[in-house]
């Protein structure tokens, strides 16, 4: 079972904080959040740089063996390659209250992918609390937009700043009485693998 979050009767967390795709437009006809993982490519960037460094560096020095150097190059590779997909991934969501449909669209460095589906493919939209592997809860409420085969996407308000409750319930109201579906709301995701914000 989740355990409750202290202080907010009926609240309770989820497993892990999972990625969360954020407010980025929004009109009378459609709402479309996005997600871009641009801190890891920020935080991974600088170290593959000095790794190219250090092996270039090495390449020079008759005393440093074959193998680390060329384990170094490799090490390098691997962190432009990650800092490479993490800037080039994007992944959206747009909610078309005209069309009624919800529209996922996940672009990765070799492909992009587009999963449509009708509002009443939709179960409900859920908001919680998120919390790590550690256990630490999250200050921040996130919104589950559940679908009737059980798969969830997380969607916040921003990328700064807190989600307070009543700012979660804000953005509720501006998905589920547009799209007919139900509302739980302060509640739990179950306690089990997350689904969404993976491959479609």
């Amino acid at each position: 079972m989740t355990r409750d979050v202290a202080g907010k009767k009926g609240a309770k967390t989820i497993r892990a904080i999972p990625p969360v795709m954020v407010l980025k437009e929004e009109s009378a006809n459609r709402l479309r959040f996005q997600f871009r993982s641009l801190l890891w490519g920020i935080g991974t960037t600088p170290l593959a740089v000095l790794l190219f460094i250090l092996a270039s560096h090495m390449t020079h020095r008759q005393d440093v063996h074959l193998f680390f150097r060329v384990f170094i190059y490799l090490l390098a590779t691997a962190f432009a390659y990650s800092a490479i997909w993490s800037f080039s991934t994007r992944r959206s969501l747009e909610i078309d209250f005209v069309r009624r449909m919800v529209f996922l669209r996940v672009k990765t460095l070799f492909s992009e992918t587009i999963r449509a589906e009708g509002f009443d493919r939709v179960e409900c939209i859920t908001v919680a609390r998120c919390r790590n592997s550690s256990g630490k809860v999250s200050r921040n409420y996130t919104l589950g937009l559940k679908y009737k085969d059980g798969w969830i996407e997380y969607l916040g308000w921003s990328e700064f700043g807190a989600t307070p409750l009543a700012r979660a319930m804000e953005l509720v109201t501006k998905i589920a009485p547009p799209m007919g579906i139900e509302t739980r709301a302060p509640t739990y995701f179950e306690e089990r693998p997350l689904k969404g914000n993976g491959s479609v």
